[in-house]
């Protein structure tokens, strides 16, 4: 063999590396139902009506290259099926005392409402989601949501591998019915999801969006994260889970806008 049959073949099997690549990463099918199975399955998915979790919240803001802890408090999150969701959050205001936030989805609007004094929110008073962002909430209000993404999804497609946290994954895009695009980080090992990021397009331009899950536990019969992470706009709010509920007694007005967020809606 000589010199040039080897570099012959280290070209063919550098040329060959990246169907080989390809042909090992699996369908984006396989992934999102392992993801499912892993987390306790389509039928205790089923037998989930509604879930209340509570906590606590944490916001860490950016800029100009520093990065600081803005604000600490509670939260409590309400999810009810088919496509209904409510956060109540009590953060310390610029005063020292506790003030309230929330932010909820009908299925048809999503909002946030906040006083000017809340500390550690982005946005204040009463906000309406643009359309991207609102989409997002009501895919992701459903409990039951992971079982959806046939119906939620018009298009998936395993795109390639990543690392998240020093953890192998598989980077699945995911075209929704509504909305922008998102590309899911699933851990190649475990199967669970480890990252969602997307883009909102917004009247203020163009939005980066990244949501981080970890500390997967069991739960009733699912398996869910209990610490959960989304940056946004420059600030990242994580939610530590300390509490869960299923199937309880949820008042209907908890996902009624406020009159202020009423107000806004033409």
């Amino acid at each position: 063999m000589t010199s040039r049959d080897i570099l012959f073949g280290i070209v063919l099997i550098s040329l060959g590396k990246p169907g080989l690549v390809a042909q090992q990463l699996p369908a984006a099918e396989t992934v999102l139902d392992k993801f499912v199975q892993v987390t306790g399955g389509a039928a205790a998915y089923r037998q989930i009506r509604n879930e209340t979790s509570s906590g606590s919240v944490d916001f860490t803001k950016r800029g100009a290259g520093i990065t600081f802890a803005a604000s600490s408090g509670n939260f409590t999150q309400y999810r009810v099926e088919p496509n209904q969701s409510a956060t109540e959050l009590t953060l310390p205001n610029l005063g020292g005392s506790l003030d309230n936030a929330s932010m909820g989805s009908n299925g048809t609007t999503t909002w946030m409402m906040s006083s000017n004094a809340c500390g550690g929110m982005t946005r204040t008073g009463p906000v309406l989601a643009e359309a991207d962002e609102r989409a997002f909430s009501v895919r992701t209000s459903s409990p039951s949501s992971p079982t959806n993404w046939r119906t939620l999804y018009s298009k998936v497609e395993t795109t390639g591998t990543d690392s998240v946290d020093g953890r192998q994954c598989y980077r699945v895009a995911l075209t929704p019915q509504q909305g922008s695009q998102e590309t899911n980080c699933y851990d190649a090992q475990s199967g669970f999801l480890l990252k969602t990021s997307t883009v909102w397009r917004s009247s203020a331009g163009n939005m980066p969006v990244e949501l981080t899950f970890g500390d997967y536990r069991k739960e009733g019969r699912v398996v869910m994260p209990h610490k959960r992470s989304i940056t946004y706009a420059g600030q990242t709010t994580t939610y530590t889970v300390r509490t869960v509920k299923f199937n309880t007694t949820i008042p209907s007005n908890k996902f009624t806008p406020p009159k202020e967020v009423t107000a806004l809606i033409k």
